[in-house]
């Protein structure tokens, strides 16, 4: 497939898509992008290089993926709204936000072509870069299949708990979809999977140069360490204790001072070494 394949109607959701040459082009571009903002890293270096992992993080905004992706040195399997393999259902998607966020009541026909373009450059892309299709609203197999595989195969997942957006000051009851993935594999015998709570602050503003960010990276959780008599009872009690984590880290974010910049020189909040984003 071309890098820049024009988009089918429909790109199939029951396997994980990657094209390599097209990740890489659009991590190098999320680099970029990260070095032109003032960004305060901190705990990078938790994240293992190789080995099945998850990062858990609160979900601001929509363009949380490019600096997940331009932050963190390995590979990124993203869950994925299902809206994003259809181009039909993206467009309306686009074309209910650029409503909801912009008055152009004259610019009628310009919203539509706008948000024509935009489904077809996202769904010929996205779900051609290792993303898992989730559908939101509906309890859906086909999701759990596959981001179990993704970790059994060893790669990094990057789920937002939440289901949605919401702001860093009211983060939202985390959903029971990763417990349930890490404890079925714990039931495989995969017991080691680490569970990453990871806090973004910032991308909820209108990305320019010197913007500041924050990205902060929790002690991992086990699924084994959360283990009671029923499942349900696991899955809560888990879901629970990683959205403690990531509020916590949400907090000290409010005082993280030590930036990167255009230099790509890092310290963490306390001043420490971190791995540069590059």
């Amino acid at each position: 497939m071309a890098i820049w394949a024009k988009a089918q109607r429909r790109v199939r959701m029951d396997r994980v898509l990657l094209n390599e040459k097209l990740y890489d082009l659009w991590k190098k571009r999320s680099e970029w992008w990260v070095r032109t903002q003032r960004v305060c890293v901190s705990g990078l270096q938790r994240i293992p290089r190789h080995g099945a992992a998850v990062l858990a993080a609160n979900h601001v905004n929509w363009k949380d993926i490019f600096f997940i992706g331009g932050v963190v040195p390995r590979r990124v399997s993203f869950v994925g709204t299902a809206e994003l393999f259809d181009v039909d259902v993206c467009r309306a998607m686009v074309e209910q936000y650029i409503r909801e966020h912009l008055s152009l009541a004259w610019a009628e026909g310009l919203i539509k072509r706008v948000s024509d373009w935009a489904a077809h450059v996202m769904v010929s892309r996205v779900p051609y870069c290792g993303t898992v299709p989730v559908k939101r609203g509906v309890s859906d197999k086909s999701f759990f299949d596959l981001a179990k595989e993704v970790l059994r195969q060893g790669h990094l997942l990057c789920i937002f708990p939440e289901g949605g957006t919401s702001r860093p000051e009211r983060l939202r009851r985390f959903k029971h979809g990763l417990a349930k993935i890490v404890y079925d594999l714990h039931r495989e015998g995969l017991e080691e999977i680490p569970i990453f709570p990871t806090a973004l602050r910032g991308t909820e503003h209108l990305y320019v140069p010197g913007r500041k960010l924050v990205f902060r990276v929790g002690a991992p959780h086990y699924i084994r360490d959360y283990i009671v008599a029923h499942e349900k009872q696991t899955l809560r009690l888990f879901s629970e204790k990683l959205r403690e984590s990531v509020q916590e880290l949400l907090e000290l974010g409010r005082r993280c001072v030590h930036l990167v910049g255009a230099e790509g020189k890092s310290t963490t909040s306390a001043g420490e070494p971190s791995p540069s984003p590059a």
